[in-house]
């Protein structure tokens, strides 16, 4: 029968006029079982040190394979870092391509940005000189005021575009800035 802690916990003996005195013998029995378990941490601990030693550098060089089983690992190893940089390459490349025509569609939008910015300003110049000086009837002038009023807005709507459009753009060079330092990174 193997002895564990929960086969000694379990037992059970029979009493008897002249016997031990059962309270000792389950002290002593608690006892056995902690020193068991102690017994058995230490074994699990002194186990796994074991795989570890047996894994680590040391249990490795006792393990060299034949310098020609090496040169294939070495040339294999080769083989994939190889593959790996070329990936990375072409991973850069595309996104060196992405930020290019990212670039290109934010320049062209900050150019429409800046050409509806100059036609608002253009139409705001010219309500501004086409203002009377003193206006033929109340209403003209409240009309008046109120497409003033308008093209301003429009004019602001036109500036927080603008200043939108060149705020993504800047964020977008950030980030191409951070892929192409990802590539330095990599091959470090």
């Amino acid at each position: 029968m193997p002895i564990s802690i929960t086969a000694i916990e379990q037992k059970e003996f029979r009493t008897a006029r002249k016997g031990y005195d059962p309270e000792e013998v389950d002290l002593y029995l608690d006892e056995i079982c902690d020193h068991i378990d102690l017994l058995n941490r230490q074994i699990d601990m002194l186990q796994q040190r074991l795989a570890q030693a047996t894994q680590g550098p040391g249990y490795a060089r006792a393990a060299v394979p034949p310098p020609a089983a090496q040169m294939d690992y070495a040339a294999q190893a080769q083989t994939e870092l190889n593959q790996a940089r070329q990936k990375a390459r072409g991973i850069i490349e595309e996104a060196q391509q992405d930020a290019a025509q990212i670039r290109e569609e934010a320049e062209k939008m900050m150019e429409e940005a800046q050409q509806v910015r100059a036609q608002a300003e253009e139409m705001l110049q010219k309500a501004n000189e086409q203002e009377p000086s003193v206006p033929a009837s109340w209403q003209d002038a409240e009309d008046m005021q109120g497409e003033k009023d308008a093209l301003q807005e429009e004019i602001d709507m036109l500036r927080a575009a603008a200043r939108d459009y060149r705020q993504r753009f800047l964020r977008l060079v950030e980030d191409q800035k951070h892929v192409l330092n990802a590539e330095e990174e990599l091959f470090d």
